[in-house]
């Protein structure tokens, strides 16, 4: 019998090495571009945050002098459409307001959704970026989380996290996306023609994305943490029925035995431990510029349609609030599929305590 048990413990012992030793950590610094490494570093170097922050805080400054300028001047540009609407309004008879309008959307149009389309293919490849690197990330911390005595609770949240991003993905390209441009575009007819039914179906388009991002990320959260809280307290009793059944019958070589797995483990845990912070500064770099340039514009639509609807030009402003209500849209896209990366990284990094 107790052979038998030295032969399922130095058996067990070497599925966890040969689990420790089949972490492929190059390849995931390798699924990085460029730009997203030079930001993130070097797997090695996730550990030193402030020398992250450091590179961080050059980002966000860089990303703001070179986008900031052409940002306002759009946002500057739409006031000064809105102003001469304005003024070109108190003239001529009863028409004019609505051709000028009309004229002032137009134009609009034109200062806006020239850019936009380039911002929302931003926001998509950001989206499967982080995506593809998932592909790479999250099989590695399986297998280590695997190698820490996690093996039920590491597929579980693998198969969770696997599938809500291709779920993600594929709502976000074919559902939110377009829903983006439908947004867009019902929203300019409706301003140019000052419709009501087609700002109501605007507003549909609009609460369907968001309902759908937040539905998938509460989904997530949800199903994760119970299911992860299930499969890790099998972990836990597993565990402690193993060091147990070890002490009692080896109680001479049972303790080193113990000390011995605890020791791969341990190992196993540092390299799981690594590469979720690893991933989590990846995950943020990937997001840093395209949540800037974005936000960016969000921000100046929002001021500028503030500032037309001082003047008075109700249509102008609604327009003008809608293309900020698209690029609030893209944060949130991407905002989401960093947020669901962030928990099933935090989740893997969750030790099993036997």
């Amino acid at each position: 019998m107790k052979k038998l048990v030295t032969f399922a413990v130095a058996l067990l012992l070497l599925s966890s090495a040969s689990y420790a030793d089949s972490i492929d950590t190059k390849s995931v610094e390798n699924a990085l571009p460029e730009e997203v490494k030079e930001l993130s570093g070097n797997l090695s170097d996730a550990g030193d945050t402030e020398s992250f922050f450091n590179r961080l805080s050059d980002t966000i400054v860089k990303e703001l002098k070179e986008n900031m300028g052409g940002i306002l001047k759009k946002a500057v540009n739409v006031i000064i459409v809105a102003v001469i609407c304005a003024v070109l309004g108190m003239f001529g008879n009863d028409k004019t307001p609505e051709l000028v309008s009309l004229c002032g959307c137009a134009a609009i149009t034109i200062i806006c959704v020239s850019d936009t389309n380039s911002y929302i293919s931003l926001g998509t490849k950001t989206v499967n970026d982080i995506s593809s690197f998932s592909k790479i990330l999250l099989p590695a911390m399986c297998t280590a989380s695997a190698a820490c005595g996690e093996v039920s609770s590491a597929a579980v949240r693998y198969a969770a996290s696997a599938l809500f991003m291709d779920v993600f993905i594929s709502v976000a390209q074919n559902l939110i996306i377009p829903f983006v441009y439908a947004f867009l575009a019902v929203s300019i007819a409706s301003a140019a023609f000052d419709n009501a039914i087609l700002a109501s179906v605007a507003k549909l388009f609009k609460w369907v994305s968001t309902s759908l991002m937040t539905l998938l990320s509460l989904g997530f959260t949800a199903y994760i943490s119970v299911s992860s809280a299930i499969a890790s307290g099998g972990d836990k009793l597993a565990s402690k029925i193993a060091k147990t059944t070890i002490s009692a019958t080896l109680p001479v070589v049972g303790g080193i035995i113990s000390d011995a797995a605890s020791s791969v483990v341990a190992g196993a845990e540092i390299v799981k431990n690594t590469l979720g912070a690893f991933g989590m500064i990846a995950v943020l770099s990937f997001c840093i510029s395209p949540l800037i340039i974005i936000g960016l514009n969000y921000l100046a639509f929002k001021a500028a349609s503030a500032c037309t609807s001082a003047l008075k030009l109700p249509q102008i402003s609604s327009l003008t609030q809608s293309v900020g209500g698209a690029f609030g849209m893209l944060l949130g896209l991407i905002g989401c599929c960093g947020v669901m990366m962030f928990i099933s990284l935090i989740s893997c990094m969750r030790a099993v305590v036997g």
